[in-house]
């Protein structure tokens, strides 16, 4: 009896540390693919079957695996290695599996100090006093891990990219906590004296979890500022480099305007003195000439519609992104004929989708030839959304079903997690829809941003 009542003890703690951990990692977990979540859901059955036939055949000196220190650590390693993407994913992960691991840590100590006060309050029942402190610990074990999971996640947002700095920082301090925590458990399962001092434990804890939340806030709150001043930093270097590229030109314009006078009154004297035939030529060679000039100046053109764009922080993306693409003879239409105030999504994010969108296009079509080395970009404004379209010439068909995912990629030598990141950012918001469609051979990629409603307009 004792026997199985440990087994399903064991298999509940699993369970609300799960509870606990996907509660707090939900907007990044729904995107997982189902064979990552099987493959978790696999591992952790064969550990749990092991440890029930350690158990089974008490295995002397094996008995050890199945200790609550050994089974948190475990959870840890087969959490990482079932879960892990990318590099960038996996320090967040590592983060949240760490934390979810200190909050559960703090969460048993919070229990069992209701167990010790609940031994004292129920001491009058001479029956069943066992199970109902056992059946009142889990029911309060697993709605603190749904609890704490979801606060968790409110407050480290798991979603938001912020800055790899940043996280490297809250990483060692996650670090820092689990060492002290799991420490402080692990001594207080091993040296049972200890027991009477459980309320000490757990004061200890909640002072960690407070401080650790506090750095958090703190260097968040730092890290934040340094993002928006270096986004402030960038938006002012590239209208720098807008203005004295449209001031170069104005100059070229200028100069030509000034040899097209020349080449008219040369033109005049010619057809003056020239029969018709010779007239012809030299109005033709004329011509091609203008051609060839204006033609060679066509990226003057492309920023005509770009003083329509409001937004600094859109204009300031998509202006280094034109210039890059200019530099590499890739041909850039733009089109924008309404005036873009303001765009409902944190700077930061729409930066980020839009910086990856053109990084993808400059990529797939500068290994083209010279033809069909073109990039079409439109921003259009409704009532209530704005649109913005990305489309670009490709070669060959695609699976359009398996590009979100992550690692999936239609670029040669590219890990493919660019497309898989814009659906992990554009998760975080409920009105920004993403399309992609490949038609006439152009692979097109549209952003859909409603504008919010407040609560006012309901």
């Amino acid at each position: 009896m004792l026997d199985s009542v440990s087994s399903i003890v064991r298999l509940l703690n699993v369970i609300f540390f799960y509870v606990l951990f996907f509660a707090q990692n939900f907007s990044t977990i729904k995107n997982l693919k189902t064979r990552r979540i099987l493959k978790l859901f696999f591992s952790v059955s064969i550990m749990l079957i092991v440890q029930l036939l350690i158990e089974r055949f008490s295995v002397r000196y094996l008995l050890l695996l199945c200790s609550p220190v050994i089974i948190i650590l475990f959870l840890i390693v087969i959490t990482y290695f079932c879960l892990r993407q990318d590099s960038e994913a996996n320090l967040k992960l590592k983060i949240n599996v760490l934390l979810s691991a200190s909050n559960f840590i703090a969460i048993q100590f919070f229990c069992a100090f209701l167990d010790n006060s609940l031994a004292i309050l129920i001491r009058h029942f001479n029956s069943h006093q066992a199970i109902l402190i056992l059946v009142f610990h889990n029911v309060i074990e697993g709605a603190l891990s749904l609890i704490i999971g979801l606060i968790s996640g409110k407050f480290y947002n798991v979603g938001q990219v912020t800055d790899k700095k940043f996280d490297n920082q809250i990483y060692k301090i996650v670090i820092g906590t689990f060492i002290i925590m799991f420490g402080s458990m692990t001594t207080y399962m091993l040296i049972q004296r200890l027991h009477n001092y459980i309320e000490s434990f757990l004061f200890l804890f909640l002072i960690q979890l407070f401080v650790f939340w506090l750095l958090y806030f703190l260097i968040s709150w730092y890290k934040n500022g340094q993002i928006r001043n270096r986004l402030i930093t960038e938006q002012l270097d590239n209208l720098k480099n807008y203005t004295n590229y449209l001031e170069r030109e104005q100059r070229k314009l200028r100069k030509f305007k000034h040899d097209y006078q020349n080449l008219l009154l040369s033109l005049e004297e010619n057809l003056k003195t020239t029969n018709s035939t010779d007239a012809e030529k030299y109005i033709q060679t004329f011509k091609e000439y203008c051609d060839s000039y204006i033609n060679k100046k066509e990226s003057l053109w492309i920023f005509n519609d770009f003083d329509n764009i409001k937004t600094p922080y859109l204009k300031s993306i998509l202006i280094n992104k034109t210039f890059q693409a200019i530099e590499k003879k890739i041909q850039v239409h733009f089109e924008c004929r309404y005036d873009i105030n303001q765009i409902a999504m944190e700077p930061y994010d729409l930066v980020r989708i839009i910086g990856i969108t053109y990084d993808n296009a400059i990529e797939a079509v500068e290994s083209l030839a010279q033809k069909d080395r073109l990039i079409n970009i439109m921003i259009y404004k409704c009532e209530n959304q704005i649109e913005i379209t990305f489309s670009n010439p490709v070669l060959e068909k695609h699976d359009l079903a398996k590009l979100e995912q992550e690692g999936v990629t239609s670029k040669k030598g590219h890990t493919g997690f660019g497309i898989a990141n814009i659906k992990e950012i554009i998760g975080n918001y409920s009105n920004v829809l993403v399309n992609y469609q490949e038609r006439n051979n152009y692979f097109t990629v549209q952003f859909v941003i409603m504008n919010k409603i407040k609560k006012d307009d309901i």
